[in-house]
């Protein structure tokens, strides 16, 4: 053998013992060994075409597109399991088909990169800045300099499938013969997994149908709740007990359909003005009363001259503060003389800190940013929003009219639900998972919806 071919093998020798310890991803392989000629070290997304389809004033289907800056959507890099993948997801309509990486920074490694044909199932060379299909998981390479060894990734570009604020809703019930269906007036709230409504007969009899928020089913015998004049309307959930009002005398319970017990309380009250984390209040002779265990009550400040609601159609909700997370703000909507009357309290259960009831005018000003006057309406908490429920005279469950400002200012063009009809009661509640829940009498139909972006992880 020549000496020339005899110093080449060594050299191949050599270069394969180097190699062999340089990308092999073996469990014998250090990890400073395999990192060192077969990674890729950092990557970003350039820019994207997004396409939004929308109906014009025209009434036509129009498509607008718009870009979307990739680096705004950090790309992570997995180096134990070999996957590429962003987060945040990008925003829906984003095309991942034509894909390019940053021309200065795309996409950093130590070798030479190659992507798995998606039609030949081989390596080609890879060129980041080429427009490339990444609309479903791509394998890219790293080769070692002799392109003997690689490491290979996946790169999972992606992208929601729903709009972020669009709310969707599904149809749970629709039966006329249902418990539910009955009901001329009720009240909806949920405890844990359970949703409870509590409704009140044509023939005045009061029931409580309650499912799994899980697995719900509204097709269930209701419970007989037989207190004499128990305001369903009336019923709230606080510290672990159901509390109503049944002709004023305050009601408790510890499992919303049996032992409704008379409360241990000298007061008596015209509406219960809501909860929040450490307190529930009433209201008593125009007063606001607030109690921790509801056996002990005492005066809740109010720096308003207006009058409190002086009968029994109020509804209120506890909202979550933006920016303070131990903050809660308690609204309160009372209806009589087709006026609606605001009321709000602020409260932060950490500091101790809370300022005395204060009144919202509805004043003229506000034209049709006022609260709105609906039949049997109710308020719950969404998205650190205060939002309005109710009928209309003819049965038509009203737009749902939401308060960023929590009780100033009411719009309809915030959060959309489907159009319904027929109703004789509605009832209206959230569950954990951000799920708004409808429930009308009159027909037995069941919706829940949430805002998409509520229910992302």
């Amino acid at each position: 053998m020549k000496k020339n071919s005899i110093f080449s093998l060594i050299l191949a020798l050599a270069a394969g013992l180097t190699l062999a310890t340089a990308c092999d991803t073996s469990s014998e392989v250090t990890e400073s060994d395999s990192a060192r000629d077969c990674l890729i070290t950092s990557a970003t997304m350039g820019t994207l075409k997004r396409q939004v389809h929308t109906i014009n004033a025209a009434g036509r289907d129009t498509t607008y597109t718009y870009t979307v800056t990739g680096a705004a959507y950090n790309l992570t890099i997995d180096q134990v399991n070999n996957r590429i993948f962003n987060e945040d997801s990008l925003p829906t309509g984003t095309r991942t088909d034509k894909l390019v990486f940053a021309s200065s920074s795309g996409i950093s490694s130590t070798g030479t990169l190659a992507i798995k044909s998606l039609y030949s199932g081989k390596d080609t060379l890879y060129t980041y800045t080429d427009s490339t299909d990444f609309s479903v998981n791509r394998e890219v390479s790293v080769y070692d300099t002799y392109g003997e060894r690689k490491r290979t990734y996946t790169f999972d570009i992606r992208v929601h499938r729903q709009e972020a604020d669009s709310t969707a809703w599904q149809q749970v019930a629709a039966n006329p013969l249902s418990d539910v269906a009955s009901f001329v007036k009720s009240r909806a709230l949920t405890a844990g997994n359970t949703l409870y409504v509590f409704g009140q007969r044509a023939d005045g009899k009061v029931q409580v149908v309650q499912t799994s928020v899980m697995a719900p089913d509204f097709d269930g015998s209701a419970a007989n709740i037989s207190a004499t004049g128990f305001d369903v309307r009336s019923v709230t959930h606080f510290d672990g007990h159901f509390y109503a009002l049944a002709n004023g005398t305050l009601m408790h319970s510890a499992n919303a359909a049996e032992g409704w017990q008379t409360a241990t309380t000298h007061h008596t009250f015209s509406a219960i003005a809501g909860c929040t984390a450490d307190s529930i209040y009433a209201i008593s002779n125009a007063q606001m009363w607030a109690s921790a265990n509801g056996t002990d009550w005492v005066l809740s400040a109010i720096d308003t001259d207006a009058q409190l609601p002086a009968g029994n159609n109020v509804a209120s909700a506890t909202v979550a503060s933006r920016i303070n997370k131990p903050a809660q703000m308690l609204v309160m909507v009372g209806i009589e003389g087709g006026k609606a009357n605001v009321w709000k309290h602020d409260i932060d259960s950490v500091g101790g800190f809370f300022t005395p009831w204060y009144n919202l005018p509805q004043t003229s000003e506000l034209g049709a940013y006022a609260c709105p006057v609906v039949q049997q309406h109710t308020l719950f908490g969404y998205d650190t929003n205060t939002v309005l429920a109710g009928l209309s005279a003819e049965g038509v469950v009203a737009p749902f009219y939401v308060s960023r400002d929590n009780g100033r200012t009411w719009r309809t063009d915030v959060l959309t639900h489907p159009t319904l009809t027929g109703a004789t009661s509605l009832a209206v509640t959230t569950d954990a998972s951000n799920y708004i829940w409808l429930i009308c009498g009159g027909t037995g139909v069941v919706y829940k919806g949430r805002i998409n972006r509520l229910g992302w992880e």
